[in-house]
């Protein structure tokens, strides 16, 4: 049996140890939350990384602390996006964040976009070859897949092992037209400049490519899309498939 000492120090030693975990544990939480502040990212690279370890993480709050939303949420300009285009289209994603509904309903529609777009890259990654046209915007009949196993085939749990390779910005990008868009785009959305990255990812030894679109915001980069346009991907957010760096870097410089 312990002495009446010993058992007084081996508490008050507990006590301290205690304190110092939970210390350490809210530093560590801080640490994070600051990694995803408006402004954080230095480089693109930088948000792409964050949002893609978070998702692997499973925590989906913490990868929006990598995008955009209440950046564009906020200041999302209706007027240039109308000047630009020179026409109103009834489908617009964002309207004008003047005011107070549409600030909120553009906030959601970012958290939307965003989460459509990763579950389709997800799906992109487990679903059996079967699916194909599914991936394509096509219905599939009983005769094209067996409807009993839909929901198992689209378990995302291998997504979580996709680890990225490479992130590389397509040599189009600063094109004449490409350049002036994204000036545009930067405009539109707030921001003080646009651009977008390709990526190579990696998962039980295949290959997948997919982008992103960013803006940055008082000197720093967040995400506003999952998708690459110039390297073909579409902007549902699904990934091409491809079979090794080499194809990837052709994507790159056609």
């Amino acid at each position: 049996m312990l002495c009446q000492e010993t058992q007084s120090a081996l508490g008050t030693f507990r006590k301290w140890a205690g304190i110092l975990a939970d210390i350490l544990l809210a530093s560590a939480l801080v640490g994070i939350s600051a990694m995803g502040a408006s402004g954080h990212f230095e480089e693109p690279e930088d948000a792409i990384r964050h949002f893609a370890a978070c998702v692997k993480a499973e925590d989906y709050d913490a990868a929006f602390t990598a995008c955009a939303v209440d950046e564009i949420a906020e200041g999302f300009d209706y007027e240039a996006m109308i000047t630009w285009l020179r026409a109103m289209t009834p489908t617009t994603q964002y309207l004008p964040s003047e005011y107070s509904l549409f600030a909120v309903r553009n906030r959601h529609a970012v958290e939307y976009s965003i989460l459509q777009q990763l579950s389709w890259m997800a799906l992109s990654v487990v679903l059996p070859p079967e699916y194909d046209g599914f991936l394509t915007m096509q219905i599939l009949t009983d005769g094209t897949v067996d409807l009993d196993d839909v929901v198992t085939d689209m378990n995302p749990s291998k997504f979580r092992d996709l680890e990225i390779v490479d992130i590389r910005a397509s040599h189009l990008l600063n094109n004449g037209r490409n350049a002036q868009n994204l000036i545009r785009q930067a405009a539109v959305y707030g921001a003080d400049s646009a651009t977008s990255r390709s990526v190579l990812y990696k998962v039980d030894g295949e290959y997948f490519v997919g982008g992103f679109q960013l803006m940055q915001y008082d000197g720093g980069w967040l995400i506003t899309s999952l998708s690459e346009p110039l390297i073909g991907q579409s902007t549902v957010g699904v990934l091409i498939q491809v079979s090794s760096p080499e194809e990837f870097e052709e994507m790159l410089n056609p």
